[in-house]
């Protein structure tokens, strides 16, 4: 019961107070590692990204850029480091075993994030010139369909892609997978969630939340700033 209390005041604390009220989240992104890092290794790296991502769409810190990461740990898996001489009791005699413990999995990331005010139609510098290493086939500019209203989504993601891929290559694992971009709209339902939209979204990144010490060890407080007007105070 406890446990059930501790996740559902966060996940109201955030929905309440939280600065994606004011600027609902258009993307969440889902980063896996090249290495095991700890946490603070990937809150050195969630910083690196939260400047990749101003750099490119508010170079002149003119608009906000709204951010809420969290911390996740993979499932437990098991390791075999050795083996062991044992004796089987149906047998009546002596094998070799493998020795093995279980590990915690590894560490990820879940990031919810903002980009209001983006106006691709009139892109900065730092915006053409990454254009023209991506669209370099084409003339270094994005096709005109991707411009009109019903397409800029697109535009505006790819964009957001490329640049974290292009400039985190250092500590992004490998495979497609490692960087996952998906849009946070209305109607979208997430994974062993039963809210949608961006209440949906929280939901999904808070769900290794179910007691007092896990919120400190989930969320970055260090790199997001949905909260830092209304931080949440857990009491025992």
């Amino acid at each position: 019961m406890f446990k059930t209390k501790i996740q559902d005041k966060v996940r109201d604390h955030l929905i309440q107070k939280c600065d994606f009220n004011c600027y609902a989240p258009d993307y969440l992104l889902s980063i896996d590692y090249f290495s095991d890092y700890s946490r603070q290794e990937i809150q050195k790296n969630h910083k690196w990204i939260t400047k990749v991502v101003s750099d490119v769409f508010n170079p002149y810190d003119r608009n906000p850029i709204l951010w809420g990461f969290f911390i996740e740990k993979g499932k437990k898996t098991i390791k075999k480091y050795g083996k062991q001489t044992v004796f089987n009791t149906i047998t009546e005699g002596y094998e070799l075993d493998d020795d093995i413990e279980v590990v915690d999995g590894t560490r990820h990331t879940h990031a919810l994030l903002s980009l209001p005010y983006v106006d691709l139609g009139k892109p900065n510098k730092n915006m053409r010139k990454l254009w023209r290493h991506m669209f370099y086939d084409i003339g270094g500019n994005p096709p005109h369909w991707m411009f009109e209203d019903d397409n800029q989504y697109e535009l505006k993601l790819e964009t957001l892609e490329f640049a974290i891929k292009d400039r985190c290559a250092n500590f992004l694992g490998s495979g497609e997978q490692a960087l996952d971009i998906q849009t946070v709209d209305s109607s979208r339902q997430f994974d062993g969630t039963c809210a949608r939209g961006w209440h949906g979204a929280l939901h999904y990144v808070t769900k290794q939340i179910k007691e007092q010490d896990d919120w400190y060890e989930v969320f970055d407080d260090i790199n997001s700033n949905v909260l830092d007007n209304d931080p949440i105070v857990l009491q025992p």
